[in-house]
């Protein structure tokens, strides 16, 4: 039997999920919320030609909604202990790595990729994502990718008068 260690703390950074609002913020006081206007706001290049504005919202720092999911969640331990794992890349390496970008998400932390299954939502990032983490990683050794062994080589489905589509 596993054994299970209990945690301090669980972080869980969103990099993908099918909805996206930078305005509202969560009503939850033990959640805090990166990325959204009043962050990008504030990070955004400073402003020297736009009259009597004081902040400016560059668009291109807003992330990309994208039906799909990827998930950075790290488990603390007392002392600081941290390990971190992606759970799923989202449905397109571009969607992937864009909203990591944006929201500064530190990759090189990331020990262990799951694929929770197969749809293209959920692994349509994973090339992009194992090049990024492997290029951030501080640490020595390879990624750790846990894919399930049954993945199929194309998926199939079978369209009236039409015969077979493939779909990935």
């Amino acid at each position: 039997m596993v054994k299970l260690t209990d945690l301090d703390t669980l972080e869980i950074t969103v990099l993908i999920d099918n909805e996206l609002d930078p305005i509202s913020p969560s009503p939850h006081p033990a959640i805090q919320q990166t990325g959204g206007f009043r962050e990008i706001s504030q990070r955004g290049p400073a402003l020297t030609t736009r009259g009597e504005a004081v902040t400016e919202m560059p668009m291109n720092l807003i992330c990309c909604s994208a039906h799909g999911l990827s998930l950075m969640i790290t488990g603390v331990k007392a002392g600081g202990r941290r390990h971190t794992l992606l759970f799923d890349t989202g449905p397109t390496e571009e969607d992937w790595e864009a909203n990591v970008k944006r929201l500064g998400a530190e990759v090189g932390e990331v020990e262990v990729v799951h694929l929770s299954h197969w749809h293209r939502d959920h692994s349509g990032g994973l090339l992009r994502a194992v090049r990024m983490i492997d290029e951030a990683k501080t640490s020595p050794g390879p990624v750790v990718v846990d894919l399930h062994p049954d993945r199929p080589e194309y998926r199939m489905r079978r369209l009236r008068m039409r015969g077979l589509l493939c779909v990935d």
